[in-house]
């Protein structure tokens, strides 16, 4: 599952492994997810929260009140996830492949948090953020969608390739963007 993982929600796992540590949390759950989520993706709760731009800050702050705060646990010790975050992320695996996307974005997440049962459901609703919501926006922004999915593609090649091969692929999106300017120019 994690190699269909994007970049942004490999990051969205590794703050929420921060965060639960520093909870002191024995394994990180759907909690700890959301909070690394609202670390990465400012930008998604401020689209699906009507254009509120503290949007990510009172989520974070709302289930930061709501969990125990433990004695820290060092960052070298592995934490699991627990069931319920397992179940977050086949969650958003099938929203992916509902919605007919390669990859999880944060999106997805956002989507598979909504489904279950829990406090950070809660503090999602209570804040204006909806599965039905949510899953309007990805309707909606499907081409953009597509967009990023592609974008993140290239950014994983990118990554594979030697200089030589970097420096071809970015001339060819150069050409690429240059010939979709001059189409939509002369619209």
């Amino acid at each position: 599952m994690f190699e269909r993982c994007s970049e942004r929600v490999r990051r969205v796992i590794f703050f929420a492994r921060y965060e639960a540590g520093q909870l002191g949390a024995d394994k990180i759950g759907p909690q700890h997810l959301l909070i690394g989520l609202t670390r990465e993706d400012r930008a998604l709760f401020t689209a699906m929260a009507g254009g509120n731009d503290d949007a990510a800050g009172t989520v974070k702050k709302q289930m930061f009140d709501l969990l125990p705060n433990l004695e820290k646990i060092s960052t070298s010790t592995d934490l699991p996830l627990n069931n319920q975050a397992k179940q977050v992320l086949a969650d958003a695996q099938r929203e992916s492949e509902r919605l007919g996307h390669r990859h999880i974005v944060t999106g997805h997440l956002l989507l598979a948090m909504l489904k279950q049962e829990g406090e950070w459901a809660t503090v999602l609703n209570v804040n204006g953020i909806t599965w039905e919501a949510v899953n309007a926006q990805f309707v909606l922004q499907q081409p953009l969608y597509n967009w990023r999915s592609t974008i993140d593609e290239l950014e994983v090649e990118a990554g594979r390739m030697s200089g030589e091969e970097r420096d071809v692929l970015l001339l060819y999106l150069r050409e690429a963007l240059f010939r979709i300017r001059e189409t939509g120019s002369q619209s």
